[in-house]
């Protein structure tokens, strides 16, 4: 019954958030996001705070159920796992613990987020490796269809299928790496590389409610070839707590109920001890972001300075309104890429290496593919841990992203003497106006600051190229932009004018 139980709540968690890439199932993807452990550490809410003590403390009862119901990229490796018993009839062996290299993996991790670096934790979160390299093969097995029946639907006037060219090879490729791992060896990613794993591993050395052999197991082997987790060693009639995943197949496989999950007592003094550390690591876990937070390192000189030079980084990208700042957005971002996935008009992109390590895989505007589009605010209702905080259209029009410059001696005015106004054309808040110039009396953009909200129209449009003659200068801080008031009245004299 727990086994049924199991996979009926996983695969519904998997297929709910798969679905919310697509905006399918959004309340859904929204609050099965906020129960991911991973981002407790970038976003130091009440909600995420809560979250982890919920999810340490039932590591701590219930072993690491967590990885087998709530873990979207756990689910997507038992998958990988399942087709593997199906089509190679694939067994499992016991491994022993490489404790070495995950606590190697672990300290890393830890100290570049003691020390105001947590990008690491972003990168190798497995909810965002799942939703950054899922979201994109879908896109890409979608579009490889709709590339086909396009060229038909435009016969009948339907133009709203098309394939998406934010495709991105690495999350791919890692999440590619992932299924091939999980379908030769189970649950490897989570018991060698996952912080997350590592960390419920820790905290579920010795959980109250575990597997456990009885005295009549007969030593078949069956629940050993069936462990994902290559936990349980039949010969020793030992099963390693802290890489079991509680997923029951090993019970199920035993047709003499040699194995059971019950309340175990503490017996040994070695079960002391590790009872004794898991309840050390709950608390280490629970206050470790609190720690970073006050900075408490930080204050040894060698540190700071360290810290200083390895993230600091001066500019600044376009960031998409409601992130209220590029400091925020890098804090509070785990780098899903839910945002961009949804991002209608594909203006955002991942950020690279250029912003400081923490800027690594942060959601950038890149005006070389579109513009951010004046009413629109889905990223900013795609985001589940406020990174990107949710604003409605009027919130928006009012948010000055970024302020435009105008370089004349790029303008194809200057260059070619051609009249061209494309970017006036398109500027939605009336912040560029065609005013003719004074010797050549030719039109030339003037910007009005108070009324650009650095939407990125204007520099997409611009036909000039490599080097646009009119471009978004982004802003560290978001700042507040007017609104064009439009003159009723001017209509009402204009109507008077006529004579019926």
């Amino acid at each position: 019954m727990y086994v049924f139980l199991r996979r009926i709540i996983s695969f519904s968690v998997f297929i709910l958030i798969s679905l919310g890439f697509f905006g399918i199932c959004s309340p859904a993807f929204l609050y099965l996001s906020k129960l991911q452990f991973g981002q407790f550490f970038l976003n130091m809410s009440v909600v995420a705070v809560v979250v982890c003590f919920f999810i340490l403390l039932a590591s701590y009862v219930f072993g690491r159920v967590y990885c087998s119901m709530l873990c979207p990229l756990g689910v997507f490796q038992d998958i990988a796992g399942a087709l593997s018993r199906t089509l190679i009839r694939k067994k499992y062996y016991f491994h022993r613990n490489s404790k070495l290299f995950r606590y190697l993996i672990f300290v890393i991790v830890v100290s570049l987020f003691m020390l105001g670096v947590p990008a690491l934790i972003g990168i190798l979160d497995p909810y965002s490796i799942y939703v950054r390299g899922a979201s994109r093969l879908l896109d890409q097995a979608i579009g490889a269809v709709t590339d086909n029946i396009a060229p038909l639907l435009k016969n009948f006037n339907i133009y709203s299928y098309y394939s998406s060219d934010n495709f991105s090879f690495p999350p791919v490729l890692i999440l590619i790496t992932i299924f091939f791992a999980a379908f030769f060896r189970g649950r490897l990613f989570c018991n060698t590389i996952c912080p997350v794993g590592m960390i419920l591993g820790c905290v579920s050395q010795a959980p109250i409610i575990r597997p456990a052999f009885k005295d009549y197991c007969i030593s078949c082997g069956k629940c050993e070839a069936v462990c994902k987790a290559e936990c349980i060693s039949v010969p020793n009639k030992h099963i390693d707590s802290s890489r079991c995943v509680m997923c029951g197949n090993c019970a199920v496989s035993c047709h003499i109920a040699a194995i059971d999950f019950s309340k175990r007592g503490i017996e040994y003094n070695n079960e002391k001890r590790k009872t004794i550390k898991s309840m050390a690591s709950m608390a280490l876990f629970i206050a470790l972001p609190l720690i970073a937070a006050k900075k408490l390192l930080m204050n040894a000189t060698a540190l700071s300075a360290f810290s200083e030079k390895f993230i600091k980084n001066d500019s600044h990208p376009q960031i998409p309104p409601g992130a209220m700042s590029w400091a925020r957005l890098m804090d509070k971002c785990i780098g899903c890429h839910a945002c961009i996935k949804r991002c209608p008009s594909k203006v955002l992109e991942p950020a690279g290496i250029q912003y400081g390590i923490n800027g690594v895989l942060k959601p950038v505007l890149n005006f070389d593919k579109g513009f951010c589009q004046y009413d629109c605010v889905v990223c900013s209702q795609t985001c589940p841990f406020g990174a990107i905080m949710p604003i409605d259209a009027n919130e928006k029009h009012r948010i000055q992203a970024g302020i435009a410059s105008y370089i004349r001696e790029l303008c194809v005015i200057t260059t070619s003497e051609e009249r061209c106004g494309a970017c006036a054309e398109h500027c939605p808040t009336g912040a560029l106006e065609m005013i003719p110039d004074e010797v050549s009396h030719i039109p030339i953009p003037t910007i009005i600051q108070k009324l650009c909200v650095g939407c990125g129209a204007c520099e997409h449009m611009c036909p000039v190229i490599p080097q646009k003659a009119i471009y978004v200068n982004p802003l560290a801080v978001h700042q507040t932009a007017e609104i064009l008031e439009m003159q009723d009245n001017m209509i009402e004299e204009e109507n008077n004018d006529f004579v019926f």
